[in-house]
């Protein structure tokens, strides 16, 4: 019989023993039921009799906790060959559980208790919650739990130690096993509330102007590529730097909207900043702030495929950020200037000053 057989199997039972491995006396007990098993040492009068003794629960380290997590519920379940420690259980058959049980049925136990603490929170409609608990939660959850299980180990034979590992190394590679069927997509289907997104918006440099950024604005809508519904004071807001949650409809592939939002942070091999910042994490922000046409979240913009049919549009929204607005205005009277003989051939030289002659003509008729 191993040491481990003297650890009851139900809670609030004491089975005393004179000497665990450690040479301590006493009963590792689970005192309230909840997986967690403490040592409460045996105590004695002045003539060596025990006697008992009221305990106090909130005493930690006279009762420390020796065995919890996966650990816990093992022991409460696991095959005992101590009449005395599985009385309960000893002649009911389904709550002897085998390895595999014991494993799927405290995560679903732990599944459980993380949707009842997580669906209140006001963002949980949007949330998948179980492919969350199991990528993200219950292995870093249970790590430490294991961690602090070690202090059962001086109480057991060297046998009783492997045993203890074992169960804790299988358990958490059923973990990262349930993890990547959870990580996994099959082919066609997207992940469904995954992603959290983010209040964070871009700030501008003194490279780019809200009015350049509202034409960039215009020619996206004109192009179908941004709702032409979109808000404008959304849009500006985008690059406000100041946190503040919305969306906008995307109408284009997500690769163009990679590569638009690639542009504007940090031109492809250039060094220097970009016309919005930050560069690292952009991605996150844009897809906080953008979605399909159906009104869904992207999944991903990393590795997403440029469109070789976007380029011309992102060459006007670059050429538009090159050049300030005063100094395009600028450009294009100096084209009109040196070109005025041709532009007056072809028809395309507007005489300003005779259209105005001749506006102040009308009005004076009509008096």
């Amino acid at each position: 019989m191993t040491l481990l057989d003297n650890i009851p199997q139900t809670s609030h039972t004491y089975l005393y023993l004179e000497r665990w491995a450690n040479g301590k006396e006493g009963s590792i007990t689970d005192s309230n039921g909840h997986g967690v098993y403490r040592f409460f040492p045996m105590k004695r009068d002045a003539n060596g009799n025990r006697i008992d003794q009221q305990t106090n629960f909130d005493d930690y380290e006279t009762n420390p906790i020796v065995a919890t997590g996966i650990i816990g519920y093992w022991l409460h379940f696991r095959k005992n060959r101590n009449r005395l420690a599985s009385y309960t259980t000893w002649t009911k058959e389904d709550e002897r559980k085998d390895t595999l049980k014991i494993f799927t049925d405290y995560t679903v136990d732990k599944l459980n208790q993380y949707i009842e603490r997580e669906q209140d929170a006001p963002d949980s409609w949007r949330r998948n919650l179980t492919r969350e608990f199991y990528t993200e939660f219950i292995i870093q959850n249970e790590k430490p739990l294991n961690k602090q299980t070690e202090a059962l180990m001086e109480y057991i034979t060297p046998s009783d130690r492997q045993m203890v590992r074992d169960v804790m190394a299988e358990y958490m590679l059923f973990l990262e096993e349930k993890r990547r069927q959870f990580k996994t997509i099959p082919k066609g289907e997207k992940p469904s509330g995954n992603f959290v997104p983010t209040g964070q918006t871009f700030v501008k440099t003194t490279k780019v102007t809200n009015l350049q950024l509202t034409l960039i604005m215009q020619r996206l809508s004109m192009s179908h590529k941004l709702d032409p519904d979109a808000n404008a004071d959304d849009w500006l807001k985008l690059f406000s730097g100041v946190d503040s949650k919305f969306t906008m409809k995307w109408l284009g592939t997500p690769g163009e909207l990679r590569d638009l939002f690639d542009m504007l942070t940090l031109k492809s091999g250039s060094k220097d900043t970009g016309y919005v910042t930050p560069r690292y994490g952009y991605q996150k922000i844009v897809l906080s702030h953008f979605t399909d046409k159906d009104g869904k979240y992207f999944d991903k913009l990393k590795g997403q495929k440029s469109i070789s049919s976007f380029q011309p549009l992102l060459d006007d929204c670059n050429f538009m950020l090159q050049f300030m607005t005063e100094r395009m205005t600028e450009a294009m009277k100096t084209i009109v200037r040196e070109h005025k003989a041709e532009l007056q051939e072809q028809g395309l030289h507007y005489n300003t000053t005779a259209a105005k002659n001749d506006d102040r003509q009308k009005v004076r008729n009509k008096l």
